[in-house]
């Protein structure tokens, strides 16, 4: 079953700052990359970097959590997608997604539906949704 739930703070989340995705040590999924692309599609500015580069150079940090299963194959099991100031690392708003053993869904499917939440309609219908 799909379990989402965020808070949104919008002022603070606009195409002309400078977003850094932080990529984990271990993303054995490349959810970082998904995030990074889909930002991208949306007109954003975005980098994706290691957590032990210098993020001063940046507005706006990106984090995430993966939960992988592996059954028969690999599956995205739990998602969440959190989205700091980066100069007081103060949380802006944070999304995230959990699906049941049965429900299985993409990479791609589970980050844009929780940009969708995070960055709202007005960033959705620039990537052609």
């Amino acid at each position: 079953m799909l379990d989402t739930g965020y808070s949104r703070s919008p002022q603070s989340l606009d195409a002309s700052k400078r977003y850094a995705v932080i990529r984990l040590p271990e993303d054995h999924g490349d959810i970082g990359q998904v995030i990074l692309d889909e930002m991208m599609s949306r007109g954003f500015i975005v980098s994706l970097v290691d957590e032990a580069i210098d993020t001063e150079n940046f507005d706006v940090l990106v984090r995430y959590e993966a939960v992988w299963r592996r059954e028969f194959t690999w599956y995205l099991l739990a998602l969440s997608i959190s989205v700091y100031d980066a100069r007081t690392d103060a949380l802006l708003v944070a999304s995230a997604q959990y699906r049941s053993f049965y429900v299985q869904s993409s990479k791609e499917r589970a980050t844009r539906l929780l940009l969708n939440e995070i960055f709202g309609e007005q960033q959705q219908s620039q990537s052609g949704e």
